[in-house]
């Protein structure tokens, strides 16, 4: 299991000079989760007997979404070698199997909430870092993108992890480490914020209000007081975020004109993103059942919207999905989504005397906020928002093996109370 909260540990770490750089061909991050495919095949030869997985409903809607996703790029003559979508498509199938295979006790999925707090800790570790040195040099408008390699991912798996560090504070019994969670949470926090990602900003402000909607008693207050201090450090940030809120008012009056001058419009950035939404649609209603290919989106653009600034992602996860897989991928892909939050709150009924429901509670909030983030950035490969995806998928498993063992006790203890009434029956 070592090797499982390994991998998680290097989420943080798909852009490092180090992690990500090849060794024998492979990547240090590809080679530590070959070791943990392996070891979760012995592992399941091995292990008790459990309710399948495949009986899920999100393991048939995750087969569906991924041969959709391969159909798209066959259906355009698309050839798989050096598509980098393809490669993290791929990537996703031994981290579902290695999830649902492991994650076999309410113990064991505690400790993968700890090691995705950890990790983005330590992602926030070098965002922080990052915009301590370089703010200096280019100004306080600059983003870092630490080991991530870009700031609105960062933000995107920041507010997946922050409710977790939350619910792991109220579930925890020791002081010292509520403190360590409570400062963890408040540390990521600092993150979305230096990141001065719009999306991660507002998706931060989401995950908040859920917590304090959650939230009971003296730790309502405590949730209400983070608030009132993120607010207050918000108003401190680089006047250039503000800019970029004020500015997509005027860009959208702008594109609603018929205006699409990029270098007229207040932000370019923002002008830009509301071109490649233009272009997207394009794709979706010339493909609309097989979609370009899925890594397409950006060669596509192009041709799509010839007068566009320069080609690009689309910067909106559901979009991307539609225009590259087509809508059948999307709806897929949204059922698979609304299956696996339906799923984490009938978790939180059958815990809802145990830490484990809050901890679930936790896993849907942080779900929630990273699928509001993932409308201003194109997330479906990123491997928080899957860790989230598959936990869930494991606590529904879990919860259901416990029902399976609860029944067949209750079973054998109704079968003996019925052979003891039959004994004195037939020595009368």
């Amino acid at each position: 299991m070592i090797l499982y909260y390994a991998l998680i540990l290097l989420i943080p770490f798909n852009k490092h000079p180090f992690w990500s750089q090849p060794v024998l061909g492979l990547t240090p991050i590809k080679w530590v989760g070959g070791a943990t495919v392996l070891y979760a095949f012995f592992y399941m030869m091995n292990k008790r007997r459990q309710a399948s997985v495949l009986n899920l409903p999100q393991a048939a809607l995750f087969s569906v979404f991924f041969f959709l996703a391969v159909l798209s790029l066959f259906a355009n003559y698309i050839p798989v070698r050096h598509n980098m979508a393809f490669s993290r498509l791929i990537s996703l199938v031994p981290f579902f199997f290695a999830s649902t295979v492991l994650i076999d006790t309410k113990d064991k999925f505690r400790k993968v909430l700890v090691m995705a707090v950890v990790a983005m800790c330590i992602g926030t570790a070098y965002i922080v870092r990052d915009y301590a040195m370089y703010s200096r040099i280019y100004g306080s408008g600059f983003r870092p993108g630490g080991s991530f390699g870009d700031a609105n991912y960062y933000a995107l798996s920041a507010v997946a992890a922050l409710p977790l560090a939350y619910y792991l504070f109220k579930t925890t019994r020791a002081s010292r480490m509520r403190l360590v969670f409570l400062g963890s949470m408040c540390f990521i926090t600092l993150g979305i914020i230096v990141s001065l990602s719009r999306g991660g900003l507002l998706a931060l402000f989401v995950a908040l209000y859920m917590i304090f909607v959650h939230s009971k008693g003296k730790l309502k207050g405590t949730v209400l007081a983070l608030i009132v201090m993120t607010v207050v450090a918000v108003m401190f940030v680089p006047s250039s975020m503000w800019d970029r809120f004020r500015s997509m008012k005027a860009t959208i009056e702008a594109q609603s004109s018929g205006y699409h001058d990029p270098d007229a419009r207040g932000e370019v950035s923002a002008g830009h993103r509301l071109d490649l939404l233009r272009a997207g649609i394009g794709m979706v209603k010339d493909k609309p059942l097989q979609g370009v290919g899925i890594g397409m989106f950006k060669p596509s653009t192009t041709h799509y919207l010839p007068e566009i600034w320069k080609p690009g992602i689309a910067h909106n996860t559901y979009m991307e999905v539609a225009a590259e897989a087509g809508l059948p991928a999307l709806a897929v892909f949204l059922a698979l989504l609304w299956t696996t939050i339906r799923d984490l709150k009938s978790a939180e009924k059958f815990y809802k005397d145990e830490d484990t429901g809050m901890l679930c509670t936790g896993l849907r909030i942080g779900l929630v906020a990273a699928l509001v983030a993932a409308l201003f950035l194109s997330a479906e490969y990123e491997k928080m928002l899957w860790l989230s995806i598959f936990s869930a998928v494991s606590i529904k498993r879990i919860a259901l093996t416990e029902a399976m063992e609860a029944r067949r006790k209750a079973t054998v203890v109704s079968d003996e109370e019925r052979k003891g009434c039959e004994v004195p029956a037939l020595q009368r």
